[in-house]
């Protein structure tokens, strides 16, 4: 699976995809300039809503720091800063590969078991899927009880993606286990089932702050549901995160233009690419370019 998401082919794919969305995204924006300008203007002259993005950004890196120390606490142990100079790097990491796949590499800088590390790390992808696809559905399942005005064909789209992955990680872990009984073992020695347990809490209490965070900047009380889905549906789409802003904008607009007006939509999602993307990414890199001052090493 590695193979084909650093294939030249899947990166041409998603960089055409990218540059496409941008261009849409920037049309979208030209027909809306002065409202969106003044949204914009609005978010960032507001000193009490920045803070209060950046505590919700620093609780989210804390919180993703946490669950790192809590799926490898057999692995090793080290200073809680040193995760949040991991999480750093490895998200810097990520937000300039395709598919994420910096991420795990980002968590392998520096460490001597390279390949436990390697394990863990996708290991912690696939629960981290598997507790979006448990939000996304929960959400998608009360907005269709609640009979809320929302897309019909969306909800389908949803129940379909999370059917296809269960079966498809299910398929997945049984021939793993069947064929490859010394990866189960090593996965079984290195996490437990509580610590499993504590990492999907802890990614869905991220999902809840990620939610919060574009919630707050959209202005507009509302049910935070509809914007659980738009992180369930932005989760399978091909995207660099670092140019991906007409990817989360065209979707953000298509999921959310029922319960928010377009301005505010566009400004939100420029404002939290800001914040959640380029900023850590700044820090990350730095971090990585600066490692051996740190001597975050174990």
């Amino acid at each position: 699976m590695i193979n084909f998401f650093t294939t030249k082919y899947y990166k041409l794919f998603t960089l055409i995809f990218c540059t496409i969305c941008l261009i849409y995204f920037i049309h979208n924006i030209y027909f809306k300039f002065d409202n969106v300008f003044y949204s914009l203007k609005k978010i960032f002259s507001n000193h009490i809503l920045l803070l209060t993005e950046f505590i919700l950004l620093a609780l989210n890196i804390t919180l993703e720091s946490l669950r790192w120390r809590i799926i490898s606490l057999n692995l090793y142990h080290r200073p809680f800063i040193s995760d949040i100079i991991t999480t750093l790097r490895s998200t810097a990491l990520a937000n300039v590969t395709p598919a994420n796949i910096g991420e795990h590499f980002g968590r392998v800088l520096n460490h001597s078991n390279k390949k436990k590390i390697t394990l863990l790390s996708f290991f912690a992808s696939y629960i981290q899927t598997f507790s979006i696809c448990l939000v996304g559905t929960l959400s998608a399942l009360y907005i269709h009880i609640s009979n809320i005005e929302f897309s019909r064909t969306i909800i389908y789209i949803i129940y379909s993606i999370s059917a296809i992955c269960l079966i498809i990680s299910s398929i997945a872990l049984f021939f793993l286990s069947q064929k490859f009984k010394s990866i189960q073992k090593e996965i079984s020695l290195i996490i437990s089932p509580n610590q499993i347990i504590l990492s999907i809490f802890t990614n869905i209490v991220r999902i809840i702050i990620f939610s919060l965070q574009l919630t707050i900047l959209l202005n507009t009380p509302y049910i935070i549901t509809p914007i659980f889905i738009y992180y369930f549906l932005l989760t399978f789409l091909p995207r660099l995160n670092f140019i991906d802003i007409g990817i989360k904008g065209n979707l953000a607009l298509y999921t959310l233009a029922t319960f928010y007006s377009q301005a505010n939509i566009i400004s939100a999602t420029i404002s939290i690419w800001i914040i959640n993307i380029i900023i850590p990414s700044i820090c990350g890199f730095i971090f990585i370019f600066t490692s051996s001052m740190f001597h975050v090493k174990h």
